[in-house]
């Protein structure tokens, strides 16, 4: 099955299809049983089994996100997860940081470009992500 990406979206210059496709299917499952059953069967063990609520909530967040197609460019990122919650979503489908580079900034809000490769796959498992990252006033 082709997976269809939202008009005007070329996966293909911006990412590998098949990897965001792998993707969605990890949060598709991780919505559907929960991260306990998840972790469970995951071979990593990831998430974890004690996690705190506001990580839980962050990483359904994501992967509803995620459902919906978000965060392939930067006019769509990923909303609402900061850094560590970004980071912990890629970590619990197994990518690892490659590069991070600020695409646009903003007053408000700086969007981050990220990267990332699975672990396991290396190289043949690379995608580039958007988040938008609300800044703190101090």
């Amino acid at each position: 099955m082709k997976k269809r990406f939202p008009e005007g979206i070329e996966v293909d210059e911006i990412t590998n299809a098949a990897t965001y496709a792998y993707m969605q299917e990890k949060a598709r499952r991780f919505l559907e049983v929960g991260y306990l059953v998840y972790t469970r069967e995951d071979a990593f063990k990831l998430p974890g089994k004690d996690l705190k609520v506001a990580k839980i909530i962050l990483l359904t967040l994501g992967c509803k996100q995620i459902m919906e197609n978000r965060g392939l460019t930067k006019e769509n990122p990923f909303v609402g997860l900061q850094i560590k919650g970004f980071y912990d979503l890629m970590r619990m489908f197994h990518f690892i940081p490659l590069q991070q580079q600020t695409s646009m900034i903003e007053e408000n809000f700086i969007i981050d470009k990220i990267t990332f490769q699975h672990r396991v796959m290396g190289e043949k498992e690379r995608i580039v992500l958007f988040n938008k990252v609300i800044r703190q006033r101090r």
